[in-house]
Order: structure tokens, then C-alpha cells, then sequence
């Protein structure tokens, strides 16, 4: 996702925006709804630094297996 071209509202804004935006994409792409997953997500998101002198406006979504079990490949329709 990217995020528009405004000012940079602060930490907990971009932290909404990464678990609103991940959360509503989680169940399209893993073909379960979050609370219901064994699986979690984390998520990468601009920082004041990054949005001023790099002009970062994405949101990157990574989901990873909770048991830490090592996972290779995609998670894409799991249902797990």
C-alpha cells in the first residue's frame, strides 16, 4: 500500500494505517480471517526519517508462522 502524499501525522498514525491496511488483507491472501489464523503478521511502515529524506510512503505486510516453525514460499491461500 501506498500512502498519500500528505504530511506526516506521527508513529501511531503510520502504525494504524499498517494495521488497518494488513489486517483487512490478511484473510484475501492467507483465506482465513486474522483472529482465526494460527498465522501473524508484522508490518513495515515510513518513519518520520524515512517519509522526510526518502520519500517512503509504502506499507509492506509480512506474515510469518507464530509456532516459528520455518515456512518457504508463499502463505497465499494456507487457510491455516
Amino acid at each position: 500500500m501506498t500512502l498519500p502524499d500528505d504530511e506526516y501525522l506521527g508513529y501511531l498514525w503510520a502504525i494504524g494505517e499498517a494495521d488497518e491496511f494488513c489486517t483487512a488483507e490478511f484473510e484475501d491472501f492467507v483465506g482465513l480471517d486474522y483472529d482465526e489464523s494460527e498465522l501473524l503478521y508484522t508490518s513495515l511502515y515510513p518513519s518520520n526519517e524515512s517519509w522526510t529524506w526518502k520519500n517512503d510512503r509504502e506499507i509492506l505486510c509480512l506474515i510469518t508462522a507464530a509456532d516459528e516453525a520455518p515456512t518457504t514460499g508463499t502463505l497465499a491461500g494456507v487457510m491455516r
